[in-house]
């Protein structure tokens, strides 16, 4: 019996096979690296980071509902620097198995979001899709929803140009 190529091309992001974990529910990939090979999965989307650290909301973040849970966690989140320092060894090595990192911006304001993402170019490059620093100022032409599009790649939900609300 053959093998079976599961690559997949997702927005030009190549990929060993189609899956990838949902944003913010596997934290920063390494909290698992214990219960399996994280670098079998084709891709990881880590939670997001603002370029500042945020508390979160305040208890309770969840609630029982008769179809299941709500929850507000509100991206609490250590910051694109301390996940840089801390997540930033493990999720290398990840790419270099073979496993997609796919980094999740946070921000109140576009100038939030491409202040999270200058960070994250400079201190952990590896989630970002930018070929250099010059691409950077077309972000701040964009109104996003909830995140940014670096070269073409999708840094949360998705953007439109101005006036595509």
């Amino acid at each position: 019996m053959g093998t079976v190529n599961m690559a997949v091309d997702f927005g030009g992001v190549k990929m060993q096979n189609p899956i990838n974990t949902a944003a913010g529910t596997f934290g920063y990939g390494w909290q698992f690296q214990n219960f399996f090979d994280v670098s079998q999965l084709g891709a990881i989307t880590t939670k997001g980071c603002a370029a500042e650290p945020w508390p979160g909301n305040p208890a309770p973040r969840m609630a029982e509902i008769p179809g299941g849970m709500i929850n507000s966690v509100g991206l609490q989140n250590p910051g694109v620097a301390a996940f840089a320092r801390e997540s930033g060894p493990w999720l290398e090595q990840l790419s270099k198995d073979g496993c997609q990192v796919i980094c999740q911006v946070a921000g109140h304001s576009v100038d939030e979001f491409v202040r999270a993402l200058e960070m994250y170019v400079e201190l952990c490059p590896l989630g970002c899709r930018l070929r250099d620093q010059r691409e950077l100022p077309q972000h701040r032409r964009r109104r996003c929803r909830h995140g940014l599009y670096a070269r073409g790649r999708l840094f949360r939900y998705g953007c439109l140009p101005q006036g595509d609300r």
